[in-house]
């Protein structure tokens, strides 16, 4: 999940590029969705609804809908970085902000639940990249920073044709090393994680220099995304409605909701290109401050911690209420869940900047580039 970066042209005299306003708004959107789907999921509302064919047909239509939310934040880095300075310490940043996050909530863990606190939490809160399952986004993209130059030098130097050839490729390659890690249990969850990421990296940086479909009317990517949104639901119904329906329909409708879906793909590459066309907004500051700040709602609300103790089943309660009134919970919950991290990481960032943080540790990347430097050429 790449942060905001200022973009190089290509011509001879780099000019600054027209900020994408859209792509902010998409960051916001898909983090609002990304919490929708915890409530639901995570938070068993989705779980309690199976027993109720019309509730479970509200909330599954919905989490269908939203499921392409973290395709288009993979989008969204490969969109913006594609042209960015690869900065290591943008990387060192990320870890520290995770962190410190990590080491608040064990604290109040510690103190609030005692004995909920393991060697394993701590430890985990210190080496964040080693084991969370509720932070596998973050894992993996921390594997895919080390690959975005390879990846940004493949989007610059391969024919166009190729580049989405390999891309195809790469997106077969990782469909089958997930479906063959579902069926004999390798253990490559991580690995495939990181694939993943990278062909959706690649297909935002594909975008990125070669544009998103000018020729298409944006109308017809709205179209799109509602007529696959809509399929998919009617085959989940079916498949949750018919009793006597073939176990064969059960399974497509099961794999047709997952993050290589063909349909969710379609839907995540209709939202981007919805989205990245956006020209003419207001509250360009506001947008530009909030949608900074999603990366750090999606790091607060999936603290280990909070997510298998506090959010946990936490909101099945939903499924007894009115199908209307209930969609309406979740998604004031999650708008709740958002605007409070919000926040929360708004202070965060505050706190780094009066100390400095961002600022020293790019002053010492680049006294280390410029030492490195000088013993190439010496």
């Amino acid at each position: 999940m790449s942060k905001d970066a200022v973009c190089i042209s290509k011509t001879a005299s780099p000019l600054p590029q027209k900020h994408n306003y859209g792509i902010d708004i998409l960051r916001i959107l898909s983090m609002l969705m990304i919490c929708t789907l915890h409530i639901l999921n995570q938070g068993g509302v989705l779980t309690a609804c199976e027993s109720d064919p019309v509730r479970f047909a509200v909330v599954n239509f919905l989490n269908i809908a939203l499921f392409c939310c973290v395709n288009c934040y993979a989008l969204i880095s490969g969109y913006v970085g594609l042209n960015a300075k690869h900065r290591y310490s943008n990387l060192l940043l990320l870890w520290l902000e995770v962190v410190l996050y990590n080491v608040i909530v064990v604290s109040v863990f510690y103190f609030a639940m005692p004995g909920s606190v393991t060697k394993a939490e701590i430890s985990e809160a210190l080496l964040p990249v080693t084991c969370s399952s509720s932070r596998w986004y973050f894992r993996a993209y921390f594997l895919l920073f080390f690959l975005m130059p390879l990846l940004n030098f493949a989007v610059k130097k391969l024919p166009r044709r190729r580049l989405a050839y390999l891309t195809v490729f790469l997106l077969a390659l990782c469909a089958a090393l997930t479906l063959a890690n579902n069926m004999l249990s390798w253990g490559f969850s991580l690995i495939n994680s990181t694939l993943m990421l990278a062909v959706f990296y690649l297909m935002g940086a594909y975008f990125k220099e070669y544009g998103c479909f000018p020729k298409v009317k944006s109308r017809y990517f709205l179209m799109c995304f509602a007529a696959s949104t809509v399929t998919v639901w009617l085959i989940g119904t079916a498949a949750s409605m018919m009793p006597d329906a073939p176990r064969l329909l059960s399974v497509i409708a099961d794999k047709l909701v997952g993050y290589l879906s063909p349909a969710v793909i379609l839907n995540s590459v209709c939202l981007f290109v919805l989205f990245v066309r956006i020209e003419n907004v207001r509250c360009k500051r506001l947008l530009k401050t909030a949608g900074s700040l999603t990366f750090g709602v999606y790091i607060i609300h999936t603290a280990p911690l909070l997510f298998n103790l506090v959010l946990k089943d936490a909101f099945s309660g939903f499924a007894r209420l009115h199908p209307a009134v209930m969609l309406f919970a979740v998604i004031l919950t999650s708008a709740a869940v958002y605007t409070v991290c919000s926040l929360i990481e708004y202070l965060r960032q505050r706190l780094f900047g009066v100390l400095k943080i961002k600022e020293t540790l790019q002053s010492t990347e680049n006294r280390i580039r410029e030492k490195l430097a000088e013993r190439t050429q010496s």
